[in-house]
């Protein structure tokens, strides 16, 4: 009898593991809130701390007691936030969740779900420990905010183009609202200040908060004085709306200076190729964008993708400037490897190497490398035919005074040309689509190809 009631109550265990899609090894061991109260229509973040063997999604929904407007106890979803998360023991996650705009006021229940990837948490058993967290309603409470300082980390007393500054401000506050720091230019040094830029982040209401708040100083910004200002307004409002501003101990200020290879301060914000197939012997061509507050160097290393073995290094000086485009050429070498190449940037001091590297983007684009047998193109000796098939130009390279003939399928001439240029573009977007015969001569080679006009 024992033995049976052991064996039912082992099959008892397992159905309820398979119906709710869990493990013996899954488990929640902690839900953290970052705060205890939020507001209608704010985001709050969950720390959560799992066990899992496998991958999963980790979901957590308010949805407990709360009072309505017309102060009437409630039940329903107050908001859901779902994260898939990875095998791992004792991993910490954040999983935010929406505060709904019609939340119910007062303490709101938040329970944890483990779940199979994209499983049905709704008729789980909650993992984890509830949590209760109260909703507010903002616009019935008066904001009291209260700044008591703005510090500038910085050891220097100025700020290189191109840098970020670092900065704390310390608050007060009953509500969630916006920070704001206005960074004010003197270019005359005189009295004619003017707006340089501003940041503005929202923050949540606490006690003493130090909150960092930070400026991108332009790449291209004038070497001047500046002066700064915090204040406090509505999340999403401007000046006119302020709750509070911090004026107590006048402005402060900090200078602006142009930078050098030892301040060297870049970014690279993108790098694309001017083509995505190019053949031997061609001039393959990158378009970097960049922003730098010094003259420095450019590098672009060109790698196998098969192996990741770097074949090329090219270095070009670039000047100072913000979201220039430089174009970087290279002659593609004729047994230089076949297939496709990736290329990485970065930007270093001039002269200097890879590890004083002060920008990189590792996916700075890619290319394929072919031969004769590239469907697009085609290649003998030193004459070049592509694209193929062609719809409005189809392209000629080979050496200066080549002779150049085209042919429709029944042998007339249709296009003729004696003494080509080292580069031609043959218009071909008259012709009547179909095959055509392209037969290019110099002192050195000749080439007959079909190619197809769309």
């Amino acid at each position: 009898m024992k033995n049976q009631l052991l064996k039912l109550s082992l099959f008892i265990i397992t159905l309820f593991i398979t119906a709710f899609n869990i493990n013996a090894s899954d488990a929640i061991h902690s839900v953290t809130p970052d705060a205890t109260k939020v507001n209608r229509g704010e985001t709050i973040d969950f720390t959560v701390v799992y066990t899992s063997a496998t991958t999963m999604d980790i979901v957590i929904d308010m949805n407990g007691n709360g009072m309505n407007e017309d102060g009437k106890i409630v039940w329903g979803k107050q908001g859901t936030g779902k994260l898939t998360v990875p095998a791992g023991t004792q991993q910490s996650v954040k999983v935010s969740v929406s505060v709904l705009e019609t939340a119910s006021l007062g303490n709101i229940k938040a329970a944890t779900y483990m779940v199979e990837v994209g499983g049905n948490w709704q008729s789980g058993v909650p993992t984890g420990a509830d949590v209760w967290i109260e909703i507010d309603d903002p616009s019935a409470v008066e904001p009291v905010v209260s700044i008591s300082g703005i510090v500038n980390n910085s050891a220097e007393a100025f700020y290189v183009q191109g840098a970020k500054t670092d900065m704390t401000v310390t608050y007060t506050s009953n509500v969630s609202c916006d920070l704001v720091v206005q960074f004010w230019i003197n270019a005359t040094q005189g009295n004619d200040w003017g707006l340089s830029g501003k940041e503005q982040i929202t923050v949540k209401a606490g006690t003493d908060v130090t909150q960092a708040i930070n400026w991108q100083v332009p790449f291209d910004h004038v070497e001047a004085d500046i002066i700064y200002k915090v204040h406090a307004t509505t999340i999403g409002g401007d000046w006119n709306s302020r709750l509070t501003e911090n004026l107590e101990d006048g402005l402060y200020e900090f200078a602006i200076v142009a930078g050098s290879s030892s301040t060297l301060i870049a970014e690279i914000a993108s790098s694309v190729p001017e083509k995505t197939d190019y053949i031997r012997g061609e001039s393959s061509q990158m378009n970097v964008t960049y922003s730098a507050n010094a003259d420095c160097d450019l590098i672009l290393e060109y790698a196998t993708k098969s192996d990741n073995t770097v074949r090329h290094t090219q270095r070009t000086t670039i000047s100072a400037g913000a979201d220039e485009l430089m174009a970087v050429n290279f002659v593609i070498p004729s047994d230089f490897a076949l297939g496709q190449i990736d290329v990485k940037a970065y930007i270093v001091p001039t002269d200097l190497d890879y590890s004083s590297k002060v920008a990189e983007l590792e996916q700075a684009g890619s290319f394929s490398i072919s031969t004769t047998s590239n469907l697009n193109q085609s290649r003998e000796g030193d004459i070049v035919i592509f694209p193929n098939p062609a719809t409005t130009v189809l392209n000629i390279k080979a050496a200066q005074g080549s002779r150049i003939s085209v042919y429709n399928a029944v042998g007339v001439m249709v296009y003729s040309n004696n003494d080509a240029a080292a580069s031609t573009a043959v218009s071909v977007s008259d012709l009547t689509p179909g095959m055509y015969i392209i037969k290019v001569t110099n002192d050195s080679s000749e080439v007959i190809k079909k190619v197809w006009i769309k």
